[in-house]
């Protein structure tokens, strides 16, 4: 099973408001796929581990720009009192890359 870093995104996955979580790259993602939702996937210092948090199935994948989210997919990302264009900024800031890039979308269920 594949993991999926959930480190800025931890309250939304514990409370299972996030069901649908944009990426950089991820182009392998299918639905069916099973992920591992994990507090980092990267930096960790000798001796530590990822810290596992939940299960997910994939329902369902695309590409699209990342400026092309709307208001209800800024809500499934955990995000009910961002507008897009503040999801889009924060997005970018967080990950150093620009409003039109194309982003992979991944829906998912939890499995727990």
């Amino acid at each position: 099973m594949r993991n999926i870093s959930c480190a800025l995104t931890r309250p939304q996955i514990d409370d299972g408001t996030k069901t649908e979580t944009r990426r950089l790259g991820w182009r392998f993602v299918e639905a069916g796929m099973c992920l591992q939702f994990v507090n980092k996937c990267m930096g960790f210092k000798r001796g530590e581990k990822p810290v596992k948090i939940r299960q997910v199935k994939v329902i369902e994948t695309r590409r699209e720009p990342l400026n092309a989210i709307d208001q209800e997919a800024v809500i499934r990302e955990g995000f009910p009192d961002l507008s897009p264009a503040q999801f889009v900024e924060m997005f970018c800031k967080n990950m150093r890359c620009k409003p039109t890039d194309e982003v992979t979308v991944i829906r998912f269920r939890y499995l727990d």
